[in-house]
Order: structure tokens, then sequence, then C-alpha cells
């Protein structure tokens, strides 16, 4: 996959299309590898990487954004989406690791 470099947009057109990859396939565990050359970036655009629950519909099973890249902010806006009073501990016996 990668982005259109052949075709010009319209000086009156919204932009251009939108993608949106999904799995059919859910999972309770997974390791999950993005390896990007290239992520768009730049004012008006929103590149994301998130997982959604089966639970029902949004935001009953909650949302974790791996990558939010919002419009021209240059770190990543990483978030958890939840029903109100969902809860986080303070600790949590996780590691992780955060390249940005």
């Amino acid at each position: 996959m990668r982005a259109d470099d052949h075709n010009k947009v319209a000086n009156d057109s919204r932009g251009r299309d939108s993608v949106r990859i999904h799995s059919m396939a859910a999972y309770d565990d997974a390791l999950f590898v993005l390896d990007l050359t290239h992520m768009p970036e730049g004012c008006s655009t929103w590149p994301a990487w998130w997982t959604l629950s089966q639970q029902g519909p949004w935001p009953q099973g909650g949302e974790i954004d791996i990558i939010e890249g919002v419009n021209l902010n240059q770190a990543n806006l990483a978030s958890l989406h939840t029903t109100p009073n969902c809860t986080m501990p303070q600790y949590r016996p996780q590691k992780g690791f955060n390249s940005l």
C-alpha cells in the first residue's frame, strides 16, 4: 500500500480519500508490529493506528489509540477511550517502549 502520487487533486475538491484497513479476526492477547517507511503528516492529516473491542458500539468495548498523529502536533497522542467510571490503577505491572 502506498500514497497516491500520480493523480492530481482538484483545487475545489475536499481532498484525497481516506483509507481504512481492518482485520476480521479478534485477539485476546497479541503482539502487533507496525513497520512504516512513511506515515502521512502535516496540516489536516490524522494518521492513526488503533484497536477496538468486539463488545459493542464505541466506546462500550473501549479503544486503544496506539498512534494518533493529530494535525501538526510533534508528539504521538496515544490514548484510551472508555465508558464512565473505568479506572486504571496507578501501578501496573507492565512494560512498554515508545521510540517517539
